[in-house]
């Protein structure tokens, strides 16, 4: 007979009943594929079933793991018994991606890459191609990423729109550094110098913490930007010097001392269709925005205040040479020496270092 005092036990709740998921599928990137890749978020996302022959004839740094010196590499595998590789601080669709253009599969860089994330997506995969030193083997497959993104102008245009300018700043920062990770010289070079050039935002607004990057992918990206930043602000100080000096007119009858034409600034001013007075609002105009009105400006009135000459004339030649000297000492910085820790402007002067030639033509 039951005791009254007994209480029956309570009914189980539907959230008391544990539930379980059948693990994700896989991703096969080779159907004869003998090894497991476990990146980061696997549990969620799967492994990625890929072929050790591969990994071996294209990374020197898989083949090492594959090898007889590590556990993995001394387990047999084969298809149907395939071996497990963790890789738990790689970034899964990175690897993918890397993956995939190893096995000439179709990836998303044959895709639109106009699409918002292609280029947090080509740093990742630079990031994890530079990490297993196949940047050669794709070499060829991404270089037709950079190609499209310089001849398109994507990062930004001729003339900014101020609003759209931390976007496209971004954009060419972004393009810096996956140029820097697949050790495209000559495009690293390129858009570090556009971000000179062409951009007129402060660049700490791009220097953000990337997913899986340590200290020291921060602390290169903030050394680029802080040289970047140093050779902006010298080339607008160098611009806004120098037209007033342009105003300085001697006179033989005065003696050796020059005066200051009153006329030759609010000319000068007029002609290039300045609302401010000189120098100019950088932050609003960028550099190359200002070199573009320098080449424009025709010829300017110097007017002596002494009155002892007629009209002197500041030829349109001087403004634009001085525009061409200006953009020429301009220049982008040298991915191998800023992997190094060196980071400078133009020719490094270090042998085999990429040196932009007489002929090659940057395209800005």
């Amino acid at each position: 007979m039951a005791d009254p005092h007994d209480e029956p036990a309570p009914a189980k709740r539907s959230e008391d009943t544990q539930t379980t998921t059948s693990p994700p599928k896989d991703t096969v990137i080779i159907e004869e594929g003998d090894t497991l890749l476990v990146c980061a978020d696997a549990e969620e996302l799967g492994k990625l079933r890929v072929s050790s022959i591969i990994l071996k004839h294209t990374s020197p740094v898989f083949k090492a793991m594959l090898g007889p010196h590590f556990a993995e590499g001394q387990v047999p595998c084969s298809v149907l018994h395939p071996q497990e590789l963790n890789c738990p601080e790689d970034n899964w669709h990175a690897m993918e991606c890397l993956m995939q253009l190893l096995h000439h599969c179709k990836s998303w860089l044959q895709d639109d890459l106009c699409d918002n994330g292609t280029l947090k997506r080509l740093i990742g995969l630079g990031a994890v191609a530079d990490k297993y030193d196949c940047i050669e083997a794709i070499f060829l497959q991404v270089d037709t990423v950079f190609a499209h993104f310089k001849n398109s102008h994507i990062a930004a245009g001729a003339y900014l729109d101020v609003n759209s300018d931390s976007a496209g700043l971004r954009n060419c920062f972004d393009l810096a550094i996956a140029a820097l990770h697949f050790e495209k010289d000559s495009y690293f070079y390129f858009f570090t110098k556009r971000l000179v050039v062409d951009f007129v935002g402060p660049y700490s607004s791009v220097l953000t913490t990337r997913p899986g990057s340590g200290e020291s992918a921060l602390s290169l990206e903030l050394n680029i930007r802080l040289k970047l930043e140093e050779q902006r602000n010298a080339t607008r100080v160098r611009i806004g010097e120098h037209i007033p000096s342009l105003a300085l007119v001697s006179c033989l009858v005065c003696g050796p001392y020059q005066h200051k034409s009153i006329t030759f600034m609010p000319a000068f001013e007029k002609a290039i269709k300045l609302e401010t007075h000189w120098p100019p609002t950088f932050s609003s105009l960028s550099i190359r925005t200002v070199l573009e009105k320098l080449k424009n400006v025709g010829n300017i009135e110097r007017r002596p205040v002494c009155g002892h000459h007629g009209s002197l004339v500041r030829k349109a030649r001087e403004f634009e040479d001085f525009a061409a000297e200006v953009y020429n000492s301009m220049a982008g910085m040298c991915s191998r020496c800023a992997k190094a820790g060196s980071f400078t402007t133009g020719s490094c002067g270090v042998s085999g270092h990429w040196v932009p030639t007489a002929h090659w033509k940057d395209g800005i």
